[in-house]
């Protein structure tokens, strides 16, 4: 199949300005900003061509030092701190706070995305809720996909085990 043949678009070099600057409002350029902080706490960000926050805006930033907060919080361009939060794997709405409190590494770049009243992260946080399959003794799980089973892999007992245990126990007791 023959390759198809180049055409030169006159009216491009017209308007490529105005396209670089409408795909830059809308963060979309892959431009990476710097939000800055003195207290890892609470950063800011001037992102140029951002006018208004609307939901679904998305920003790349890097952050000029690592959080000390599982809640950090961004002002950009002005409009006020708005927390940071990471989405659940569980479901796309759900959000947490971040594990521990240096969770976002300084000069690593992360996307933001704009809620309508908070940032949230591209790294999603795996959520209990969501897991799938077994978990091996050496992930700290189990092996087991029932509960019998995984007492019996731990070398638990069950609360009828225990019960009748006791039962057995204060029998002899009283003889």
């Amino acid at each position: 199949m023959p390759l198809p043949k180049l055409v030169y678009w006159p009216q491009f070099e017209r308007f490529k300005n105005k396209i670089v600057a409408l795909i830059e409002s809308k963060g979309l350029s892959g431009t990476i900003y710097t939000a800055t902080s003195t207290d890892g706490v609470t950063y800011t960000a001037t992102i140029p061509g951002i006018t208004e926050l609307y939901a679904g805006l998305k920003i790349h930033v890097k952050f000029s030092r690592s959080t000390s907060t599982t809640m950090p919080k961004l002002n950009v361009n002005g409009f006020g701190d708005k927390g940071i939060r990471q989405p659940l794997s569980v479901n796309n709405a759900g959000t947490a706070p971040g594990a521990m409190n240096t969770w976002i590494s300084s000069a690593c770049p992360l996307v933001l995305t704009y809620t309508g009243d908070q940032w949230k992260t591209d790294v999603v946080r795996p959520s209990a809720t969501g897991l799938y399959g077994t978990v091996p003794l050496t992930s700290g799980g189990t092996g087991a996909t029932t509960a019998e089973a995984a007492r019996t892999s731990l070398g638990a007992a069950s609360q009828a085990d225990l019960e009748a245990l006791m039962a057995r126990v204060a029998a002899l007791e009283s003889k």
